[in-house]
Formats: structure tokens, C-alpha cells, sequence
């Protein structure tokens, strides 16, 4: 497993895609094209809560995508802060 994760680098240049968001969900599925013709069946992915990677992912059903957890303590801490008290 280790030498397929060592050889799987998707380079991604500025101008292949729209924008820096639009490089972030590019380069996502790169790496995921790249493990599945490599063998590696990916069944669960955890990502920031990239908006265009949530979309995607709530489309298909054979990866299970989660949330890393700072990202979204981040998100609800600054919710909270500006809640009235």
C-alpha cells in the first residue's frame, strides 16, 4: 500500500482549471481516478468542507465522505461567537 500511495501525485497547473476552488475538486478527482486504476478501492474520504467536494460527493454512493472535525469545530466556534448572549 505504501509504494502506490508514494506514487500517486497529481500536479495540477493554473491554467488547467478555472480557478484555485475549481483546481482543489480537479485535483480530488485525479487522485481518485488514479487509485481506482491502480486497484485501491477508496470507501470512505475526509475532506475540508470544500462546498463543490460536498456536491460531488452527495451524489454518488460508493465513497462515504466525511468532514475533518476542525474544519468544522471552525465553522460552528465563529457561529457561536457572534450568537447574542
Amino acid at each position: 500500500m505504501d509504494e502506490i500511495i508514494n506514487n500517486i501525485i497529481a500536479i495540477l497547473q493554473s491554467t488547467e482549471c478555472t480557478s484555485s476552488n475549481a483546481m482543489e475538486l480537479d485535483g480530488l478527482k485525479r487522485c481518485l481516478s488514479e487509485l481506482k486504476e491502480k486497484g485501491v478501492t477508496v470507501r470512505t474520504l475526509t475532506t475540508d468542507r470544500h462546498p463543490q467536494v460536498e456536491a460531488v460527493f452527495k451524489k454518488q454512493t460508493e465513497i462515504t465522505h466525511y468532514f475533518d472535525t476542525w474544519h468544522v469545530v471552525k465553522g460552528n466556534y465563529s457561529i457561536l461567537l457572534h450568537l447574542p448572549m
